[in-house]
């Protein structure tokens, strides 16, 4: 049966785009075009910026990092030797007193010393063996000096007489070179920072890598290369 005339023609099935005479329906995706994605800002994190973190940021070792920092230098420290060591010399000793000093010295390293050291382009971090965070920003250090492994002496007043001034000659001698020489760091056990208000901090540290922290921690500071230096190539978490 034909539509009574009048009505023009039936409507076109459903699910047919409607013929508006404007051109092309346009692609419906059901929301509007996809979204872009958000664009970076900062380029790709660079190595040694370790985990993220729930909120989305990286941390190391725990220690969130702010937005834009870059790890420069990280170590973790591993004294299993140094405790394996302790714990026999204790076992062995142990007829005498001194053996059951070395027992705790081994059973209680890892709480004595730090877990950790990290240098970015902003801070200097240690995380001491109880899991407190120790952090000194870059810019608001005035001075950087080193504190050296000092030589022990025997035979009484006489031997701690030459070990005193064989560590103040040695000293005298390294202190002559300039902080960016990596000689003036060698038996570097300890970083000691000197602030603006000529407060003190010492960031412990021992012969292994003290001498490459300081000199890295000066060369950001006064070298102006926080932002130049290489990021730190491995990162252990």
């Amino acid at each position: 049966m034909q539509p009574p005339g009048g009505y023009g023609q039936p409507p076109p099935p459903y699910g047919a785009p409607p013929n508006s005479g404007y051109g092309p329906a346009p692609q419906q995706s059901g929301y509007g075009a996809p979204m872009q994605p958000a664009p970076q800002g900062y380029g790709a994190a660079p190595q040694g910026y370790g985990a993220p973190a729930p909120g989305g940021g990286a941390t190391v070792m725990g220690v969130p990092l702010e937005q834009g920092e870059r790890v420069l230098w990280f170590k973790k420290h591993d004294y299993t030797v140094e405790m394996v060591i302790m714990i026999i010399l204790g076992v062995l000793f142990l007829i005498v007193l001194i053996g059951i000093i070395f027992i705790i010295l081994g059973a209680t390293v890892n709480s004595r010393k730090p877990r950790a050291h990290i240098l970015t382009n902003r801070r200097l971090i240690y995380v001491t063996g109880g899991g407190q965070v120790q952090q000194f920003y870059l810019n608001q250090i005035a001075n950087i000096e080193a504190e050296r492994q000092q030589r022990s002496g025997g035979g009484g007043l006489i031997g701690a007489a030459v070990a005193a001034a064989a560590n103040a000659a040695m000293n005298h001698f390294a202190n002559q070179n300039h902080k960016m020489d990596p000689s003036y760091w060698r038996r570097t056990t300890a970083i000691n920072l000197v602030f603006g208000n000529n407060t003190r901090a010492r960031v412990p540290a021992e012969l292994g890598y003290g001498a490459e922290l300081g000199l890295l921690t000066t060369r950001a500071v006064f070298n102006r290369e926080a932002d130049t230096l290489p990021g730190a190539m491995t990162y252990l978490p």
